[in-house]
């Protein structure tokens, strides 16, 4: 029982540790004054444009040093297609995070469609973030909440 007790009490501080180390951003993005990808607008209602209008959308992690390079992952589901009812998932190979601020950049191709979406971000094959947000035809973007 002590034991446990301990191993829980172990992972919820190293968990603590890890979730105030890295600064995550989601929304839409653009470009710096210097040219850099950012999150421009942090929001978690995205209208569905496709990426060859220049739109894009996705997340940036903020490491708190320079001695450390983590890897970083994502997976992402998406609503199911028309006459299916399985939600598809993509995942992003591990990169490393060598810049202080890393971009990830999301864009929408002809066949994706409206609906509600989630990205999970993962530092160091440990679970970092949840981000469930909604995908909305341009015209609907003032209903969304």
């Amino acid at each position: 029982m002590k034991i446990t007790f301990l191993c829980v009490f172990c992972w919820l501080l190293c968990s603590c540790a890890l979730a105030s180390e890295y600064k995550i951003q989601f929304g839409i993005m653009g470009k710096n004054s210097s040219g850099r990808l950012i999150v421009t607008k942090e929001t978690t209602c995205i209208p569905l444009y496709t990426g060859d209008t220049g739109f894009s959308f996705g997340f940036t992690v903020e490491r708190p040093d320079s001695k450390t390079y983590p890897q970083i992952a994502a997976i992402h589901y998406l609503p199911s297609g028309p006459g299916s009812n399985k939600p598809r998932i993509f995942r992003n190979e591990k990169e490393p995070l060598y810049r202080s601020i890393e971009s990830y950049q999301i864009t929408f191709g002809r066949s994706d469609i409206a609906g509600d979406y989630r990205t999970e971000i993962y530092i160091d094959d440990v679970k970092y973030q949840t981000i469930d947000y909604r995908v909305v035809l341009p015209e609907e973007i003032d209903k969304c909440t």
